[in-house]
């Protein structure tokens, strides 16, 4: 049987995209809403959070590695 347990009382408006970092050990998600990214620490279950003015649209996750990351972006006028 598997067991559910709340670790975290956002009370998020509309919390989604949950995503996993496993070099983190933490688990991201955003409050579209709420214009909120949040952070949760397995390790410790210390929450960051992150406000911004406009509702977020999307995320990324990043690659964890002492390599510099080539930058693919362009730019158009």
């Amino acid at each position: 049987m598997t067991v559910v347990r709340e670790v975290y009382a956002a009370k998020d408006k509309l919390g989604e995209v949950p995503v996993w970092d496993v070099a983190e050990q933490a688990l991201y998600w955003v409050d579209i809403e709420g214009s909120r990214l949040r952070r949760l620490d397995h390790t410790s279950g210390k929450v960051d959070e992150w406000t911004f003015l406009e509702r977020i649209r999307w995320g990324c996750a990043v690659n964890h590695t002492d390599e510099p990351q080539a930058s693919t972006a362009k730019t158009t006028t």
